[in-house]
């Protein structure tokens, strides 16, 4: 071991806050029961290379917007991996819930920032997860990435750009490289 900090409090002791019980925090809306705006698959991917990993058949360009999302919308996003190896999906500024992992119903149990895709069953069978992003909140406008959280994966380039837009004002011009549907 290391001694990395020493912490000294001093001063007049203050009443401890009360931790808030369950009840007392909103519920969250199960979004299942919404309408879905739009749908998306998007696929993560090994190569033949060690060293370089897809989404969509393509490895991260940071000045390219791969998606376009409008605020207020709810899309369903299927996610595939065709890699025979777990990758992990993260999307930036917002949570989601999962609905359904390899054709099994998940149950509501709040919203997530990560879920593991299984491995690829098969070399000819991905595995699939589906989510269900709220694209709701007016502070995630602009641009953000969605990735594999085991950052090996995503610094080789499983990482790609998402831009929300507000569809009452105008929309920046961008490079787009790829559009999901």
């Amino acid at each position: 071991g290391q001694l990395m900090m020493t912490v000294v409090s001093r001063g007049t002791p203050v009443t401890p806050i009360p931790i808030p019980s369950a009840s007392e925090f909103p519920k969250l809306p199960a979004l299942r029961a919404g309408p879905i705006s739009n749908r998306r698959t998007i696929v993560f991917s090994d190569t033949v290379l060690p060293d370089l990993f897809f989404i969509n058949g393509k490895p991260y360009t940071p000045d390219c917007v791969d998606a376009v999302a409008r605020l207020g919308d709810v899309e369903e996003w299927t996610i595939q991996n065709t890699a025979r190896e777990a990758h992990v999906f993260h999307i930036h500024q917002l949570d989601f819930q999962v609905t359904e992992i390899n054709g099994e119903t998940q149950p509501f149990n709040g919203y997530h920032d990560v879920v593991t895709l299984p491995p690829a069953p098969s070399d000819t069978q991905p595995s699939t997860v589906k989510v269900l992003i709220p694209f709701t909140d007016p502070v995630i406008v602009g641009d953000f990435v969605y990735h594999c959280h085991i950052i090996q994966h995503e610094d080789q380039g499983m990482m790609a750009v998402i831009r929300v837009i507000d569809p009452s004002k105008p929309i920046p011009e961008s490079k787009m490289c790829q559009t999901t549907p």
